[in-house]
This record gives C-alpha cells, structure tokens and sequence, in this order.
C-alpha cells in the first residue's frame, strides 16, 4: 500500500480514538430519578419518628409514630464508614413510608423503570416474641393527585405497578431487590402521567413471628432518552 496512504489512516484512526465520544464506546449511564440512602438527618442508634425529607409516614395504627431512621452503631445490622444508616420499620403490623408526591418523575410510555432497593435483617426487632426482623414488603406505585400515600393498609387510589414480598438471609449482609415497570401506549394509557412512587410497609409474616428488616439505598432509575416502543 502508498505509504501516504498508510499514514493517512493512521492519522484517521488517531484522530477517530480520540474524539470518540464515550457514548459509542460503552452503554449510556442510567437516569437516576430517585436516590434514598438514610444518610440524613444523622442520628445515634435507634431514632424513633424521625424520617427523611421526601417520605410520607404512614398513619392510623399503633405504633406508626414510632419507626425511624437507625445508626450502625445500634448494633442491630452492620454498615459501613460511608453507609452507616438505614430505615427501620418496627412495632407493628403496618406501618411504613411511601416517597412524596414529585420526589420521581410522571409515569411515561415505553419506559422502564428500575426500583431497587437493599434490606438486611434487623436484629433489633424482635416484635415481642423473640424472632428477628428479615422481611419485606415494597410497591411500585402511580398516584393520582391528592391520594393518601399516608394509609398504613393499602395504596389507596392508587395503581400498583410492581411489588416485592419475601425474606433475605440472616447473615448480616444488605441484599438488593429489584422491581420493574413498563408502561405499554395502549393498555396503560389511563395512568400515564401519574406520580411515581415507592411505598414501603412493615411486615408480620409466619403468626407474627417475623417482621421486617432495615432498609436502605432505594433507586429509582431510567435509561437515558425516550420510549423503547416504536410510534407509528
């Protein structure tokens, strides 16, 4: 081959290298929509009622008034030097957090949604009969506007998208669960536009006796740019 030609092409290949925008070389970062990780206000141990900004607390029943953020230093679950604090649902049947009404985005068409959030077992509850905390119980949810995201027994007017339920492992370690939605044009076109939101409920399971873990790092998450449906 010419060698201008040669060194024309690799002048082309440099040049290319260097202002390929990252886009082309890897997958887009998801769209983080909602990021919770009960880092603030800071606490010491077991701080009862106190609830981060962007949450609704559950209401009505006994013993709502009383869950709140919890420090590693409590002993009950183990944390880290940056993630030393999570959320922990105690004392009875129903009480429980759901993220206030603007705190995501408006439900679109075509796009997945990821929520995913982390739960260990809480060796703190022992909810009176000896057994410790390693449940949980989470919804994804579009509100109509002026819904009750305060109800400790239901979603009330809202539309239930996804939802998780289930025990994690005794052993000390947080694990992710994950939920998902897509809104399809056609069949969900009623509550596109609705607010999105994460809704959190504590959990007896087994003849009381088990209830739920802390929890921590909620996300809510998108890619980036529209529907992955195709409009004719």
């Amino acid at each position: 081959m010419n060698q201008s030609i040669v060194l024309k092409l690799g002048v082309l290949a440099a040049v290319t290298a260097v202002f390929m925008p990252p886009a082309m070389s890897r997958a887009a970062d998801p769209v983080v929509l909602f990021n919770e990780d009960f880092e603030s206000p800071d606490v010491t141990g077991y701080s009862q009622g106190t609830t981060p900004s962007g949450w609704v607390r559950h209401a009505g029943v006994f013993g709502a008034d009383k869950h709140g953020l919890i420090d590693k230093d409590s002993g009950h679950f183990t944390g880290s030097a940056t993630n030393d604090q999570a959320y922990a649902l105690r004392y009875t049947s129903s009480p429980g957090i759901t993220s206030a009404d603007g705190q995501i985005e408006a439900l679109k068409a075509g796009v997945p949604y990821t929520v995913t959030f982390q739960v260990q077992q809480d060796l703190g509850s022992t909810n009176g009969s000896g057994a410790e905390g390693d449940y949980y119980d989470a919804k994804f949810v579009a509100y109509p506007p002026g819904a009750n995201r305060a109800l400790s027994t239901g979603i009330d007017t809202g539309t239930l998208l996804d939802s998780a339920f289930g025990a994690v492992a005794t052993d000390g370690q947080f694990h992710t669960i994950t939920m998902t939605f897509t809104a399809d044009p056609v069949t969900h076109a009623a509550i596109i536009g609705l607010d999105l939101a994460v809704y959190f409920s504590d959990v007896w399971a087994g003849g009381n006796s088990r209830s739920s873990g802390v929890l921590d790092n909620v996300r809510v998450t998108r890619p980036p740019g529209g529907s992955v449906f195709v409009f004719r």
